[in-house]
């Protein structure tokens, strides 16, 4: 009895840990802690990186990242669920998620190119890998405890801190100084376009904006202890600089996904309204938002114009010709084509209309509506189970609203900021484009929405206690920072940074140490262990880059390769940032699991590494590109093609890449001599032809060898008729796939002209002209004109040029000589 006292009293006075952290557990590393790690680095890092040393810069850097994330998090769903199967198992949203992902598989593989529909390896790489990596994140996240829940919900507020800084900040500075930036009449952030950019704020800012309102109630509730003032100070600074982000983007379908989102926020905090009458009300919105989008679409019957100009037009376009896509081929309707395959399969309803607007070989490779996507990438399977999984969520969320108004805590708020956000982020993808960094968004709020159902407990925090979100969290700044000095990066010799580039870092880490859900001492443990982090992870990222990086531009061959690992060690780096936070948020299991557990964690991160340095390959590929582009641009076509051939080695399920060689290729065959022509103009078909070997449908692969053909036929006066009947089957090719490019049809022409066929090189003009390529067609009618005698200087020369065309069938050109004099 005289031991009692000592093993009850003390020890509760010692501390009130959170009920999901065991008092006598240490902090390790455990799955659900990985899972945590990748989710936070995931959510800040990606919607702030992007590459200048890449082709792509804004696309490949984020993507990549995500699939190396992807296997981790995969893994750690799989293992994390096994142990918690009895509340995973028949979760009806984690089953429609599921049925996404069997859906994106089956149509991968009966697609009509399965290897680049899973790598995707075009401009924005978002294939059949990414999307599955993205599920296994969202799965993860769907394993973790509330207050690991928080923390990621704290990471996606810290990650738009500084896309939405560098918006505004470009805004400052484009009028003082138009070179500092790429001369755009909108702001695209890290996201480089401006749709973008608002596409992924619209479902951030809700939640940004639910925690904020939240953080004020909490701290007059039962919840008090858990919150600080401060952070609700953060909550509502981040939310002022994300608005002003999106009012300088003018991204107006995230406008109004934002002010649904913010329709939604307000039914859900009106008091007294039962839970019936809000899901009413919420349907009244969300139809409200269909009526809308409707009433415009339907009032342009003839896909005019209105309010929003040409963007509208072009979207009408576009929806049309995927409309025709879809309803041409219905045994295409089950499974689709396969992911990423819209640019290689609309050529053939592609309107004359959009070259106008767009240019010449203008080919859209997003439908601009999430819907019509589906339904060409995945198929009616496809699209039934991703709205099903929207439905599901949004009916969970609402669930987790029906408790009284006065009695909430920070998980209904929560819960309301994911609803909103899951609203806004459907919305705005049916009329602009989802990318992997909303993509992510949206997925870890189908995860945060199952782990909310799992784990209701309460977080309660001891006054005067570091606690482990605060750790967490400035690790999570300093990734964002980090990631930052990635982008702005670009000295040559020490350290030098892009125009800008000190205001944005100096900024978003003075904002992004505001956010703190329990941030309740500001001694100076807490000021030195985010100094610590900051340094630790964004110095790490200044000295690896340095390490990497080109000593001078005579360096380029030698060193571009080696430059290139500046993508992985970025990766590593994040990795490793992943692990920290890991270690900040875990705690100790059982002992008699923990050899088990411990064989697991560290095969986790073995995978871990080699993801990331497998994800790390097409950036590295990406950098190269822009390096051979470089050597190009400045005519040195050696260098060009060393880079361009790494680059094919690198990422050889590339087409863009191969074809890329290929042009490279045929500017040395120009240049060789007599004795290597034939080489290297072999070598040129060889490179044009693989390209096409791994996209058989894309009709540009088509016209580059047509291309390669005439100029072999210029240089080679033995086999130039053989040539060019090769280049005149290629045409021939590209036309059937794309009949409405009047580029091609101009093009085609010219080659009937270059062999002798000068009726059949007249009737291509005049469907080029038909189309509305008069420039091109005109061209090489007077070129055909002059060759044969005609004199257009003379009034009686083009008289005569008409009387000519009208004979040949070609009135449409005809009239090019009588209203437009300076045809000649």
């Amino acid at each position: 009895m005289s031991r009692q006292p000592s093993e009850t009293g003390p020890r509760q006075r010692a501390s009130v840990p959170p009920p999901d952290q065991p008092i006598a557990t240490r902090e390790v590393l455990t799955l659900q802690s990985i899972a945590c790690g990748v989710a936070v680095v995931a959510v800040v890092a990606v919607p702030a990186l992007f590459n200048p040393r890449g082709h792509d810069a804004f696309t490949v850097i984020k993507t990549g990242l995500l699939e190396g994330f992807g296997p981790v998090a995969a893994l750690c769903a799989a293992l994390a669920s096994r142990s918690d199967s009895d509340r995973l198992r028949g979760e009806p949203v984690l089953l429609a998620g599921g049925a996404v992902a069997a859906t994106l598989v089956l149509a991968t593989a009966f697609g009509i190119a399965p290897t680049l529909s899973f790598f995707a390896p075009g401009a924005r790489h978002e294939g059949t890998y990414l999307a599955l990596s993205l599920v296994a994140i969202g799965f993860a996240v769907a394993t973790l405890k509330r207050s690991q829940v928080e923390i990621v919900l704290d990471g996606i507020i810290i990650g738009s801190i500084g896309p939405s800084v560098f918006a505004v900040v470009q805004t400052i500075i484009q009028p003082a100084d138009p070179t500092a930036f790429a001369s755009l009449p909108r702001v695209g952030g890290t996201f480089g376009n401006p749709v973008l950019l608002g596409g992924y704020l619209a479902p951030v800012i809700p939640i940004t904006a639910a925690r904020a309102l939240g953080a004020l109630a909490v701290q007059r509730g039962p919840e008090r202890g858990s919150l600080s003032r401060w952070s609700s100070v953060g909550y509502w600074i981040v939310l002022s600089v994300q608005l002003a982000a999106l009012y300088v983007a003018k991204a107006r379908g995230a406008w109004l996904a934002t002010a649904i989102a913010a329709i939604v926020i307000a039914i859900g905090t009106m008091d007294g309204l039962a839970t019936r009458r809000r899901f009413v009300a919420l349907l009244a919105a969300g139809a409200l938002v269909l009526a809308v989008v409707g009433g415009v679409i339907l009032t342009h019957g003839g896909f005019g114009t209105l309010a929003m100009g040409p963007t509208l037009e072009v979207r009408a376009l576009i929806w049309r010709q995927v409309a025709r896509l879809i309803g041409a081929r219905p045994g295409r309707l089950p499974l689709g084509y396969g992911p990423e395959m819209l640019r290689s399969v609309v050529g053939p309803f592609l309107s004359p209309d959009l070259a106008r607007l767009e240019g010449a070989f203008a080919v859209p490779d997003r439908a601009h509506n999430d819907l019509l996507d589906t339904l060409v990438s995945t198929g009616l399977f496809g699209a039934l189970a991703l709205i099903a999984l929207h439905v599901l969520l949004w009916t969970r969320l609402r669930e987790q609203l029906s408790s009284p108004r006065s009695v909430w805590t920070m998980s209904q708020w929560t819960a309301l900021g994911l609803l909103a956000g899951a609203l806004a982020h459907f919305v705005e993808i049916q009329i602009g484009i989802a990318t992997a960094a909303s993509r992510l968004i949206w997925w870890c709020i189908v995860g945060m929405a199952v782990a909310a159902t799992r784990d209701r407990s309460a977080a309660v925090s001891e006054a005067g206690v570091i606690h482990p979100s605060d750790r967490a969290t400035a690790i999570a700044a300093a990734v964002a920072l980090a990631a930052l000095v990635f982008v702005f990066w670009q000295g040559q010799a020490g350290v030098s940074f892009a125009p800008g580039g000190i205001a944005v870092v100096s900024a978003t880490g003075v904002i992004a140490a505001t956010v703190g859900r329990r941030w309740r001492i500001t001694g100076f443990r807490v000021v030195a262990g985010r100094l610590a982090a900051i340094v630790a992870i964004a110095g790490g990222m200044v000295a690896m880059l340095a390490f990497w990086n080109l000593r001078s531009a005579d360096e380029v061959l030698a060193m571009g390769e080696w430059m290139s690992h500046q993508a992985t060690a970025c990766y590593l780096l994040l990795g490793m940032a992943a692990g920290a936070v890991a270690c900040a948020v875990g705690s100790g299991g059982g002992t008699q699991e923990q050899p088990r557990v411990r064989v697991r964690v560290a095969a986790v991160m073995a995978i871990g590494v080699l993801g990331l340095a497998f994800g790390a390959r097409p950036v590295r590929a990406d950098i190269l590109a822009h390096l051979g582009d470089e050597m190009q641009a400045a005519q040195r076509w050696t260098e060009a093609e060393a880079f361009y051939q790494r680059r094919v080695q690198l990422v050889p399920e590339s087409d863009s890449a191969w074809s890329a060689l290929g042009g490279a290729e045929l500017e040395l065959a120009r240049r060789a001599a007599l004795a290597d022509r034939a080489d290297r103009f072999t070598r040129v078909v060889s490179a044009l032809a693989e390209a096409r070997r791994r996209n058989p449908t894309d009709w540009f692969h088509c016209r580059n060898q047509a291309s390669a053909e005439r100029v072999w036929a210029a240089a080679d006066p033995a086999g130039r008729a053989a040539h060019l009947a090769a280049a005149d089957d290629f045409y021939r090719q590209a036309t059937s796939l794309a009949p409405a490019s009047a580029r091609l049809w101009a093009e085609w022409g010219n080659v009937d002209a270059e062999r002798g066929a000068l009726h059949d090189a007249f009737g291509k003009l005049e469907h080029a002209a038909i189309l509305g390529d008069e420039v091109d067609a005109g061209s090489v009618a007077s070129a055909i004109l002059r060759a044969t005698g005609v004199d257009l200087g003379d009034p009686n020369g083009r008289a005569r040029a008409v009387a000519e065309l009208n004979r040949e069938g070609c009135p449409t050109l005809a009239r090019l000589y009588t209203t437009q004099p300076d045809v000649r």
